[in-house]
């Protein structure tokens, strides 16, 4: 029996070794690690941290490693196996997950190709739809390719000529080195397996030949052209193209950029496009109706402001002059989100906190309307009527997705006042999403969306949840309406919180940069600040809120709930960079790149305030703390899984509560190991353990509605 037919039935087998150790690591142990592993296993209190503290755990292949990691996740596993919520919770995950969905199309002259997610436990697959008949074809699926559930396709392109599919992947979650498959639909085979980067692009330099980023085996990237007719590849100067995506890229010298495809368009940029090799998203082009003319538009990024211009280019066929023009910009106070060409008008979305709006513009870049977001809801998609009078507006909620409602552009309302209480109706169930203003310890005002339940008792004891990321200058999670498992949860009662906390760009990048370096207590203090929050509403207390992030958000989370143990009762922090005195040798790759938020540990004043809330040095400290489920994928290809590995450690024999201290290390998973997409039935046994975990925290019985 396979894994995913044991899924099947329920429950994850308890025999499943999630145990396995397949990550190997290329950090040298030091010469007194045997010392300090005799030292580390003799110290049970500490007063103060030790900077170089259990080394042997950064020795991924040293038998004492393996063994209590393994230890130590299988007494996790079976704690939370036993559970009488397991079950259920199995089958929940499975159930929001099973929805099949397109992830990726591509389109030729003759079809339309879609590469879709079936569910957890089943087949990826391509599909080919004949665009003069409709007519649809499976050409491959997953298990074609390699056996093997952590096996996951993540984007597709079509040929020319509809021979090949390129195909990028990902093996066991790595999301830094992809897969480039080259299939043949006549052969049924894979013509070339190679190595690209985590960019996830193509694009075509003609109808037999495209540019893609190769990873070699020491990992440097190469960009090389690729020809379909002798399946061979060559390297191109890297300096001289950029991809954009399939259609554009640009060919960059000493003094120019030009803008060119496949279909002969060389157009050089203005010298207005600052860093063109990486801050055009997307090129739109149209022919006038004589054809005398062709406009070609861009919008491209400032990424240390986050402005996006838009730019029209007017070229005439017969003598190839062209003038640009700038038609608009991000306004001020409003951080760019994204811009989307239809055939009549373009939409850019921007944000400032909460505010969320959408703008309508000609292609002369004039405003003809705009469209705030929702408070419940998220915008997917909008479309303008003939008379510009009324918008067709698509809504996603926590509970539902895709649906369609009328939108006045003139009242700037939506036609059926009930749109709210529809899209927040699920199963019956009538729920509340509004946003609040938490106040941080220095009076700052961080925007809140707290959803659950109408009528929720206020009597500070419903389970809730805060996510949190605050990092890198990336938006959090105060926008999202994770669907799935979120609505689950919020149907047994429990509360999701969204913070947008600093570290972030929710208000652009001073609101980042004002929790960088030896600021970056402001991330934590706003994190309590919700807590405190839903404290004040009595809708929760300490001890039933749950912090939950990951990557950097789970250095923060942990490094909240060791500095404000009075203020968290449980934390869930997944592939956490926990040793922050320890990441230039921990992660030689990105541990150097990660300075520019953290600071240098190998610099003495960065080490000093990196002392006071590295989470691995402060969990030495002998004192109470929160809960803990620590999360990792033991082949994680961003952050080294010893990082989860020592915090577990350090915590397990330093807190005055090392029972209440739970390590989950899950083979063949890497850094998205709870995304279906990238893991499917690996996500699915991280998802399972995780919320079984927290709803056993809160004392909930999960029930299925």
């Amino acid at each position: 029996m396979n894994d995913s037919e044991s899924m099947t039935k329920l429950s994850i087998p308890k025999n499943i070794l999630v145990l396995s150790v397949l990550f190997s690591s290329t950090f040298s142990l030091a010469k007194d690690v045997k010392n300090s592993c005799i030292q580390i296993y003799q110290t049970n209190s500490a007063s103060h941290g030790d900077v170089k503290y259990a080394l042997w755990l950064e020795n991924q292949k040293l038998p004492e490693s393996i063994k209590w990691v393994k230890a130590a996740s299988k007494e996790t596993k079976d704690l939370l196996h036993d559970s009488e919520n397991f079950e259920t919770i199995s089958n929940a995950v499975l159930i929001t997950n099973s929805a099949p969905k397109t992830i990726s199309t591509d389109r030729t002259a003759k079809f339309i190709y879609e590469l879709k997610f079936k569910g957890i436990g089943e087949d990826q697959s391509v599909r080919r739809i004949n665009q003069k008949n409709g007519e649809a074809e499976d050409l491959l699926k997953t298990s074609d390719l390699v056996k093997d559930a952590s096996f996951s396709l993540i984007k597709m392109w079509a040929s020319p000529n509809d021979r090949y599919l390129i195909l990028i992947a990902s093996d066991n979650g790595n999301i830094d080195t992809f897969d480039l498959l080259l299939y043949d639909t006549l052969t049924k085979k894979v013509a070339q397996r190679l190595k690209t980067s985590n960019d996830q692009k193509i694009t075509w330099k003609n109808n037999k030949e495209f540019y893609f980023t190769e990873v070699s085996s020491n990992d440097s990237k190469i960009l090389k052209l690729f020809n379909l007719q002798s399946l061979k590849s060559e390297p191109v100067k890297q300096s001289l193209i950029s991809i954009i995506d399939a259609q554009f890229y640009v060919e960059t010298d000493k003094s120019h950029s030009v803008l060119k495809t496949s279909q002969g368009l060389n157009l050089h940029l203005p010298k207005i496009v600052k860093d063109p090799t990486y801050s055009i998203l997307g090129v739109f082009t149209s022919k006038s109706t004589n054809s005398l003319y062709t406009d070609v538009y861009l919008h491209s990024k400032d990424y240390q402001n986050h402005k996006i211009e838009l730019l029209h280019a007017r070229i005439n066929n017969l003598t190839q002059k062209v003038r640009w023009n700038r038609i608009y910009q991000t306004p001020n106070q409003r951080v760019a989100d994204e811009v989307i060409y239809q055939e009549k008008y373009i939409i850019s979305s921007s944000y400032w906190g909460s505010d969320i709006q959408h703008d309508i513009l000609n292609y002369q870049g004039q405003s003809l309307a705009t469209i705030k977001t929702p408070s419940c809801c998220k915008i997917q998609r909008i479309e303008i009527n003939h008379d510009q009078t009324q918008a067709k507006v698509w809504l996603q909620s926590y509970f539902k997705t895709q649906i369609p409602y009328n939108y006045d552009l003139k009242k700037k309302e939506f036609l059926n006042p009930e749109f709210a209480k529809e899209m927040l109706t699920y199963n019956n169930i009538h729920f509340q999403s509004y946003v609040h203003l938490a106040r941080s310890k220095d009076g700052t005002l961080i925007p809140t969306r707290i959803t659950h339940k109408e009528n929720l008792p206020l009597n500070n004891k419903n389970g809730a949840l805060i996510y949190g990321y605050g990092g890198f200058g990336l938006e959090g999670y105060l926008r999202s309406f994770n669907q799935g498992m979120d609505s689950f949860f919020m149907q047994n009662g429990g509360i999701i919180v969204a913070p947008a906390l600093r570290g972030g760009n929710e208000f652009g990048e001073p609101w980042h940069q004002s929790a960088t370096f030896k600021n970056k207590n402001k991330t934590f203090e706003d994190f309590t600040a919700a807590a405190d929050l839903l404290n004040e509403l009595r809708l929760s207390s300490p001890s039933y809120t749950a912090i939950e992030g990951w990557s950097n958000g789970g250095m923060v989370v942990a490094a909240t709930g060791l500095l404000y143990p009075d203020k968290i009762g449980h934390v869930i922090s997944g592939n956490g960079v926990d040793d922050l005195l320890r990441k230039e040798f921990l992660d030689t790759k990105f541990g150097q790149g990660w300075s520019y938020e953290y600071g240098n540990s190998q610099s003495k004043p960065v080490l000093d305030y990196l002392i006071g809330w590295s989470p691995v040095y402060q969990a030495q400290v002998k004192n109470t703390t929160p809960h803990f489920l620590i999360l990792n994928g033991k082949v994680d290809s961003r952050v080294n899984p010893s990082h989860s590995w020592k915090l577990a450690y350090a915590l397990k024999e330093h807190s005055s509560t090392p029972e209440n201290i739970h390590l989950l290390s899950i083979a063949n998973s890497g850094h998205w190991m709870t995304s279906p997409v990238y893991q499917n039935v690996i996500a699915w046994r991280a998802l399972t353990y995780k919320w079984t975990y927290l709803f056993n925290a809160f004392g909930i019985k999960a029930k299925i509605f």
